[in-house]
């Protein structure tokens, strides 16, 4: 017989075991999403990384006011081999530093040093910004890029690293550009509008800027292994940076950001992740609070923005426009990628940065796959479709072509701003027809309400809008700093949709004709003046042909002194356009007078002559002459 001592022991026994296998049951279950998401986390990085050809990442994501994963992936040094450390190796975050130079800024709102609403000439002391306009300029404007800056980028990166830092005054009275709208209107990205804001914060405090960020955010924070801008002495703590091509990696030089409040510093991912959980936190982490609740809540809520179904602003954050709920900020260089992201009602977020160019695919793909894997639609339906209605109005005066608000209009660099155009047209049905360099934006939109029209197929939108000074915008539903874009003038489509047409299809039509001529049997012999005009003729054509080529290079390179010698070579090109242009002239003359070329050759040859003076023309629209 057993006896009840013997009972009693296995009892107790199993009573162990179940405990221990229930215990261990429940934390399977409460831990298990952290535990997949790290696990599938690590195979779409190490998959990512391969297609995209990016050398290193890191990774920190923050969820219920923790960080509950922060990683390093692949090399952040290719040649030796050095693995990336996520708690020491710092990446350039690039316009993610925009973030703390809003949140410097808004401790002096909270210390009512500043106020959002007030004119900035204010509180600038040796420097005041000309303002034509009806409305002020204020800080509130600056951190919503809602400024009105033109587009300036020379004198505002080196592609050398100095010993010290670049005074924000020097760049701001030598290379700050104008306002070219009245505040308030549209959102035009300006790096300038936030190196402006760290000038005032510098105007203000009394402290450099650099200083006061250090002082102000990045010690309150523990952020140790963060550094507010490069120089020769700290540049071994960053990791490399990268291109890729089928050689394999190349190494990136480092350069110095002369407006470094809009995107100088490096941090690693444990950094990033104090300062991203400081904001899901509402301005505080471990007791020590850089921003009040209300102001750390107002980043993250809608300030400006042009529709109530289109994305806007916070304070420095932007909404993402898959979906408004997510607040963030992008950051890029020629080399570094960056994005911190934060959806604060499900309380959760990421930063991600990786060392190589790959033009922000692998950005992309993260977004997706952190939101998807969070249960968080990047789709959103946000009007229904028995609310469209007729469009009545006479809007004919916004068709044309638009292009990048942020665009650079002055300068050998204004090529650039006319590269992207899209093209506005309104059907039989009043509905507008979009063509743009973006096929899923391309197509039909019909009018939902207030000058709204929507894409159905994909619920794009595109507003019109009519500033102040009756300049014409489009603000498309597209990632909100580059939104909007300004529909062209006379003089810019004239030379946009004529003159650059007609001057670049001559040349193809003189290799045409030269082929056809090829075929015939009874070719003509041109003598004396007439050979003349024949190869004076090919002559420009050919001219014209190396114009062209030479300016798609001074558009892409991104070497400036590469880009000066271009400039010149176009110079000395284009004088001897005009040199053998007025030689054709007066050979012309004679020809004509004597009939030795028939009026088709006679025709052509005008024809490549007018190529000819427009391409000059074209050269020197674009302020590429010298002259």
């Amino acid at each position: 017989m057993v006896s009840l001592r013997l009972i009693f022991k296995k009892v107790t026994l199993l009573s162990i075991i179940l405990l221990l296998f229930l215990s261990y049951s429940s934390y399977g279950t409460e831990n298990s999403l952290d535990f997949d998401f790290d696990q599938d986390l690590d195979r779409f990085m190490e998959k990512a990384l391969n297609e995209n050809n990016v050398a290193g990442a890191i990774v920190v994501v923050v969820k219920d006011g923790e960080v509950v994963l922060e990683k390093g992936y692949g090399y952040s040094d290719v040649i030796t081999k050095k693995m990336v450390d996520p708690v020491t190796d710092q990446f350039q975050i690039a316009s993610v530093t925009k973030m703390f130079t809003a949140t410097a800024a808004l401790q002096l709102v909270e210390q009512d040093k500043i106020d959002l609403n007030t004119d900035i000439n204010t509180y600038l002391k040796t420097y005041q910004v000309e303002n034509e306009f009806s409305s002020d300029l204020t800080l509130r404007h600056l951190l919503t890029n809602t400024g009105g800056f033109g587009e300036n980028i020379v004198g505002i990166y080196y592609n050398e690293l100095f010993d010290d830092i670049i005074p924000l005054d020097k760049t701001i009275k030598e290379t700050m550009p104008q306002l070219v709208i009245n505040p308030g209107e549209v959102i035009r990205y300006s790096n300038h509008g936030f190196a402006l804001v760290g000038y005032l914060v510098e105007n203000i405090s009394g402290v450099q800027f650099n200083e006061y960020v250090e002082n102000n955010i990045f010690d309150p924070l523990g952020m140790t292994n963060t550094s507010y801008y490069l120089n020769k002495s700290n540049k071994d703590v960053i990791s490399k940076g990268y291109s890729h091509s089928s050689d394999g990696f190349a190494e990136k030089s480092l350069g110095t950001i002369a407006v470094h409040p809009a995107g100088s510093i490096t941090s690693s991912a444990n950094d990033m992740g104090k300062f991203l959980l400081a904001h899901m936190n509402n301005g505080e982490l471990n007791g020590n609070r850089i921003l009040s609740e209300e102001l750390s809540q107002q980043m993250k809520t809608q300030q400006f923005t042009q529709s109530s179904i289109l994305p806007g602003y916070g304070l420095g954050f932007f909404q993402n426009y898959k979906n408004s709920d997510i607040y963030m900020h992008d950051g890029d260089t020629d080399s570094f990628t960056s994005q911190l992201s934060l959806h604060p009602e499900k309380g959760i977020g990421y930063f991600i940065s990786y060392n190589t160019m790959d033009d922000g695919v692998l950005r992309d793909q993260f977004e997706e796959f952190f939101y998807e894997y969070h249960d968080v639609s990047l789709i959103r339906q946000d009007y229904k479709a028995e609310s469209f209605t007729p469009n009545t109005d006479d809007l004919s005066g916004f068709a044309g072509d638009y292009v990048f608000a942020q665009r650079i209009t002055d300068g050998v660099l204004k090529i650039r701003g006319l590269f992207l155009k899209t093209t506005v047209k309104f059907d039989s049905d009043n509905n507008l027809v979009f063509k743009v360099f973006d096929s899923k934006m391309s197509g039909t939109y019909e009018h939902y309400k207030d000058n709204i029209f929507i894409k159905r197929e994909n619920n794009r939108k595109v507003l019109l809008k009519t500033c102040i000074d009756g300049q014409k915008y489009i603000v498309i539903d597209m990632k909100v700093p580059m939104q909007t874009f300004e529909k062209l003038d006379t003089k810019d489509s004239f030379f946009e949709n004529y003159v650059r047409i007609f001057v670049f299809i001559m040349p193809f039509i003189g290799v045409l004709l030269w082929i056809i001529n090829l075929f015939r049997k009874n070719r003509t012999k041109h003598e004396g003046h007439a050979k003349h005009v024949k190869y004076l003729t090919k002559g420009i054509s050919v001219l014209i042909f190396i114009v062209m080529v030479l300016i798609m290079v001074v558009m892409f390179t991104q070497s400036d002194s590469f880009r000066t010698t271009i400039v010149l070579i176009i110079n000395m090109v284009s004088a001897l356009i005009v040199g053998i242009s007025l030689l054709l002239i007066l050979k012309i003359k004679i020809v004509t007078k004597k009939k030795m070329i028939s009026i088709w050759r006679g025709s052509y040859t005008v024809l490549v002559l007018l190529a000819g003076i427009g391409a000059v023309l074209y050269v020197s629209y674009l302020d590429i002459l010298f002259i």
